[in-house]
C-alpha cells in the first residue's frame, strides 16, 4: 500500500545519517565479500556474461582484482579496481572507462 511506500522511503532516509569518510579504509575481508557479491551478481544474473568473455578469462578478471584487494584500501580505491573490473566485461550497458583520462570511450 502506499502508506507501506512511504513508510519504507521515510525509514531509508532516516537510516542514511552515517557522514561518508573519505579516508575509511577497509579490511581485506569485507573488500573480498563485498567484490564477491558483484561477481556472484554478474554470474548469476547477467544473461549473456559469456558472450562477451570467456568464462576463463572471467575468472582470470576476478582473481587479478581480489589479489588486488588488501587491507586499507579506501572506499575510493576500491571504486577504481571495481571499475577497472568492470571495463573488462564489455557489454553493451559498461562502457570502457580510461582511468588515467576518466573519460568513457
Amino acid at each position: 500500500t502506499l502508506t507501506t511506500l512511504l513508510y519504507i522511503c521515510v525509514f531509508n532516509i532516516n537510516a542514511q545519517t552515517v557522514k561518508y569518510d573519505p579516508l575509511k579504509t577497509f579490511s581485506k575481508t569485507d573488500l573480498i565479500n563485498d567484490f564477491s557479491i558483484l561477481t556472484t551478481a554478474l554470474k548469476e544474473g547477467h544473461p549473456g556474461i559469456n558472450t562477451f568473455l570467456s568464462p576463463d578469462s572471467l575468472e582470470y578478471f576476478i582473481s587479478n582484482t581480489n589479489s588486488k584487494l588488501v587491507d586499507g584500501l579506501t572506499e575510493a580505491d576500491f571504486h577504481i579496481l571495481i571499475r577497472e573490473f568492470l571495463t573488462h566485461l564489455k557489454t553493451s550497458h559498461i562502457k570502457d572507462y580510461d582511468l588515467q583520462t576518466q573519460v568513457y570511450k
